[in-house]
């Protein structure tokens, strides 16, 4: 249940990994194709998403030789937010029981 409303929150499934992924391991630096690998999605489809999110203050980029590095971006105030929501566990369900009596005819 948890995920499954993490996905919807996130707007879909690829974008539920890339974030899963980003803010799980918030102080971790990810290259285009690594964060692709990482959270299974397609390179091309990360590349699309990435200015998106960095543009609204979600995911930092940071220079580097040979490639550009990215990571959840430590500055925002809703990213510790976002970073708790990822790092804890998804809530254990507890199975309902149902009882059923049974009619006397």
């Amino acid at each position: 249940m948890h995920d499954a409303l993490l996905k919807e929150f996130c707007g879909g499934e690829r974008r539920y990994r890339i974030f899963r992924t980003l803010f799980s391991e918030p102080k971790r630096t990810f290259h285009l194709r690594g964060l692709a690998a990482a959270a299974d999605v397609d390179p091309s489809n990360l590349a699309r998403q990435l200015p998106r999110f960095i543009a609204a203050g979600l995911v930092e980029r940071i220079e580097g030789e040979p490639q550009p590095r990215y990571r959840a971006n430590p500055a925002a105030a809703m990213n510790r937010k976002l970073m708790a929501l990822f790092k804890d566990p998804p809530p254990r369900s507890t199975p309902r029981t149902v009882s059923r009596k049974k009619r006397s005819a």
